[in-house]
């Protein structure tokens, strides 16, 4: 079986033309024919050409889905390959991911951002203050929710998919930060500069509002990401 190095690896991207390979447990799999591998890219996060061990842990399937393809040769690991081994949490952190905290804390800030979004455009359609008030006791809610929902999103990226940067990530890193920003200039503004009893017209609150309405498809786009991580196919 021939023996590729990390270099001859690498050139199996699967962009013009070329095969796509990678690499998992030493052995390197030629996944060209694999329509969910097309130019060389799987489901927006992997890339051909690199040695993926570490990834399929993380994975929702196992390596049985590689027994289709062709094992075209082995890749020869340099001294200092990255581990192909995730990380295993001791202790609290442990104790804490064993309860699976990211899925039970991230539907509060998901939910209330869309309901404080669903209240606010109802005050504004109805012109009834008792919309609007609860529109900003979601919004209250939804910020201190956040915090607790990207720690646990953070631990679980960390241990669960091995910390590994792929664009999935990286695009819910930037989302749930977006979010929270927002949501707490939405919360200054309303009470900061509106105040309690403020009157809903004039530039601020027409800042309140479109910083509150603009939540709604982050949150949307946040449930996609997490829905492509979950069910990837």
């Amino acid at each position: 079986m021939a023996e590729l190095d990390p270099r001859q690896l690498e050139q199996g991207d699967g962009r013009e033309g070329r095969p796509v390979l990678v690499s998992v447990g030493g052995k390197v799999y030629d996944l060209s024919t694999s329509a969910l591998w097309a130019g060389g890219e799987h489901m927006h996060s992997h890339r051909a050409g690199r040695d993926l061990s570490l990834a399929l842990q993380a994975a929702p399937h196992g390596p049985e889905v590689l027994e289709r393809f062709s094992v075209v040769g082995e890749v020869a690991a340099p001294a200092e390959a990255m581990p192909t081994v995730l990380p295993r949490p001791t202790g609290l952190v442990a104790a804490i991911l064993a309860r699976h905290p990211h899925p039970v804390t991230v539907h509060f800030p998901i939910a209330l951002s869309i309901v404080a979004a669903a209240f606010l455009t109802a005050s504004l359609l109805l012109d009834r203050p008792v919309f609007e008030a609860a529109a900003l006791l979601n919004l209250a809610v939804a910020v201190l929710a956040a915090p607790p929902a990207i720690l646990a999103g953070l631990l679980s990226w960390r241990f669960n998919y091995g910390g590994i940067w792929t664009p999935i990530f990286f695009r819910k890193a930037v989302l749930s930060c977006l979010l929270l920003c927002l949501s707490v200039a939405a919360l200054a503004v309303r009470l900061g500069g509106i105040g309690w009893h403020g009157a809903t017209s004039g530039p601020w609150w027409w800042c309140y509002v479109a910083l509150v309405l603009a939540c709604a498809p982050i949150v949307m786009g946040l449930g996609y990401l997490g829905g492509r991580i979950t069910f990837p196919r």
